[in-house]
């Protein structure tokens, strides 16, 4: 990307890629591609350009499978542990005491 602003077709294209990326949802990108000016729209492209233009950094910020699969373990762990605390909490209040002294192995 050059400091040249380009035809406002091209420009469009490339600011809703950036848009895109930022995660803007779709009525707010199509509020700012008809809202903003085209020094306004290159400017943030120029800008999110120097932000991303190093892949390294990119990548480190981006989610990995080894990411993705602590997530999805958390998520298991934390969903065993919610099944956990409810059935023990259930057979707590629900149990008369000398039921759950049955099954206390103290």
């Amino acid at each position: 990307m050059s400091d040249a602003i380009p035809p406002l077709d091209e420009l469009d294209r490339i600011y809703s890629a950036v848009l895109d990326q930022l995660l803007f949802p779709p009525h707010v990108k199509e509020q700012l591609l008809a809202s903003q000016p085209p020094e306004k729209k290159w400017q943030q492209c120029l800008l999110h350009k120097t932000t991303t233009e190093n892949k390294e950094d990119m990548k480190a910020l981006s989610w990995g499978d080894k990411d993705r699969k602590l997530l999805s373990d958390i998520r298991k762990v934390s969903l065993i542990y919610f099944l956990f605390t409810y059935l023990v909490t259930n057979e707590l209040t629900h149990s008369p005491s000398n039921q759950i002294s049955n099954h206390c192995y103290c």
